[in-house]
């Protein structure tokens, strides 16, 4: 009986613990007139699993009624073990180049014509007219004399948590932080980067009524802008290089 030949041969969906539907087995959908290809099924013995390819065509008599079907196997355990690899594979490399985007903003490869961090040479450089926005906290040597240097990484990461949103959402991208400052590049006009400056101040004022009520003295910064023509590119060595303006 066909509800018997998913348990008798242990047929299960390829890369699920669950049998292969009885009504769904090729050798049974031949038998009712299609004519099925499936590369889904796995035969599993012990600690064997062997995943098959399945062509299946039902065969008529003179009447042209189906008196029965033939099927064709081929175990495809090589090929769906390298696809299986290549997937991790591509699952690897993408959470790579989401972790170098962190260091290497996605702009900064369109700017140079590259479509990954691999094809990044040093020397590299492009002419570009955009916008440049610096900001830094006032007097954060002295404010950072009073804390651990514990305590200034997290204040320092903090702070820069609060201020990246501003920059993202108006069109920017962050080239580097220098400690506290940050140095955020804009295509084109100064618009941007504007609109971004103000929305740092008025994050900046949440975040000083925050610190307030933990008895912490509120925090300046200063934010400057400039618009004109630049090089952007590559610097640095054999060993170790930077993008930069």
């Amino acid at each position: 009986k066909s509800e018997q030949l998913s348990t008798d041969f242990h047929v299960y969906q390829a890369g699920t613990d669950k049998l292969y539907p009885p009504e769904q087995l090729p050798i049974v959908r031949s038998l009712a007139g299609e004519t099925v290809h499936a590369d889904d099924l796995e035969i599993r013995d012990s600690d064997r699993i062997i995943s098959l390819e399945v062509s299946t065509t039902p065969i008529r008599d003179e009447t042209d009624k189906i008196s029965q079907a033939i099927a064709a196997f081929q175990d495809i355990s090589d090929r769906k073990k390298a696809e299986a690899e290549r997937e991790q594979y591509t699952q690897e490399l993408y959470k790579l180049n989401e972790a170098f985007s962190q260091f290497v903003p996605h702009q900064f490869l369109q700017s140079l014509a590259r479509k990954n961090f691999a094809e990044i040479q040093l020397g590299e450089c492009v002419e570009k007219k955009m916008s440049i926005l610096f900001a830094d906290i006032r007097s954060f040597t002295t404010l950072s004399e009073q804390m651990s240097p514990e305590d200034t990484f997290k204040f320092i990461n903090g702070y820069l948590r609060r201020m990246e949103p501003a920059i993202i959402e108006n069109g920017g991208f962050i080239d580097k932080y220098i400690g506290d400052a940050i140095m955020a590049l804009f295509e084109g006009s100064a618009d941007g980067a504007v609109q971004a400056g103000v929305t740092m101040l008025k994050t900046l004022a949440d975040y000083n009524l925050t610190r307030q009520r933990s008895n912490r003295q509120p925090i300046e910064i200063g934010i400057g802008i400039n618009t004109g023509n630049l090089m952007l590119g590559t610097v640095g060595g054999c060993s170790h290089l930077d993008t930069t303006v």
